[in-house]
């Protein structure tokens, strides 16, 4: 004080360990499912109780490994904040793009049984470009694929 007069106070604060955030998602195709999965950590004592999903796009979650489906393309913020149950949270936050899905098209003029048909496939995807086809037919419970020919005979 102006006077002169002193005091002090020494009290023990305790830190308590926040949990590390992490996540990872599959794909991220427009108007497909994506799996988001929570990768965060903390201390056994302490286990993470809440997850608060953000996925840029105006929709949230709180389970720990939701599945969001984005519904146009683009580059969204999205972040996840996890809760220990000491109370300390952190947050992780990324940049995921979505791209967009093809729009699968085939065709064949007929199917005969014993001859070779072809497969024609006119699938489009708007600002990309196709690059691996998988075909599967079932014969007798056995299947069979080709992914290497765009337009296969079988």
């Amino acid at each position: 004080s102006v006077f002169g007069c002193l005091d002090s106070i020494s009290q023990t604060l305790e830190i308590k360990s926040s949990p590390i955030v992490d996540f990872s998602h599959s794909v991220l195709c427009a108007g497909k499912q994506t799996q988001f999965n929570d990768l965060s950590s903390s201390s056994h004592i302490f286990p993470i109780i809440n997850w608060n999903w953000d996925f840029g796009d105006g929709v949230i979650a709180s389970s720990d490994n939701p599945i969001h489906i984005y519904s146009d393309t683009g580059t969204y913020i999205a972040s996840l904040t996890v809760q220990s149950l000491n109370g300390c949270y952190q947050t992780k936050t990324d940049t995921v793009t979505v791209f967009p899905s093809p729009q699968t098209i085939f065709f064949t003029d007929s199917l005969c049984e014993g001859t070779t048909n072809q497969f024609t496939d006119s699938t489009t995807i708007i600002g990309d470009s196709l690059y691996r086809w998988s075909w599967r037919s079932e014969e007798r419970r056995v299947g069979k694929e080709c992914r290497s020919r765009w337009s296969p005979y079988h």
